[in-house]
């Protein structure tokens, strides 16, 4: 029954019939049944899309949620790195300066080694000259702790012992010994 009204069938009503005015109405109830179960339908409809719109929403929260919170954590995480970084180069820079020390003072430390033996070869040569070991020794106790004295000073295995310097003074002792004897 598929009726459709127009200005002009409005005019019709009035001239029309009780039958034809039963259709009508019966037609009228049909459309308007037609209408609200449409009307229903786009009203489920459109619940169910607030239901969704409001899930996708919540999901959308959650997920800003959760990005800011890994924004936070991975700039917590630059900073970290950033500061491990640092300490390593002030680390390595800690080290840099101390091998510059460790350096300088290898240096140093062979100048005054080639310096004393330098002296040493000096006071050596003048030692064959002159003996100054046990001057000012006139009795043989002194003479024993002077040598001992000596030997702990110019053993061969200390940083300015020298075996040469060793033997003149075990010379010079043993002649001293003779005397005092």
């Amino acid at each position: 029954m598929d009726m459709v009204l127009s200005p002009n069938s409005i005019i019709d009503l009035e001239a029309a019939g009780e039958d034809e005015l039963s259709k009508l109405k019966l037609w009228l109830f049909h459309e308007n049944m037609r209408i609200r179960s449409e009307q229903d339908e786009l009203d489920e409809q459109r619940r169910l899309f607030d239901r969704e719109k409001d899930t996708v929403r919540a999901q959308i929260k959650s997920e800003h949620k959760r990005l800011d919170y890994r924004k936070k954590q991975c700039a917590v995480e630059e900073n970290l790195i950033q500061e491990k970084w640092q300490a390593l180069k002030r680390g390595f820079d800690e080290l840099d300066e101390d091998r510059r020390a460790l350096k300088r003072l290898e240096k140093n430390i062979m100048d005054e080694r080639r310096r004393l033996e330098s002296d040493l070869r000096r006071s050596t040569s003048s030692m064959s000259q002159v003996t100054v070991f046990f001057k000012g020794v006139n009795d043989s106790l002194s003479l024993k702790k002077r040598y001992r004295d000596l030997l702990k000073i110019f053993h061969p295995d200390n940083v300015a012992g020298d075996s040469e310097t060793v033997l003149t003074i075990t010379e010079e002792y043993d002649s001293l010994k003779e005397q005092l004897g």
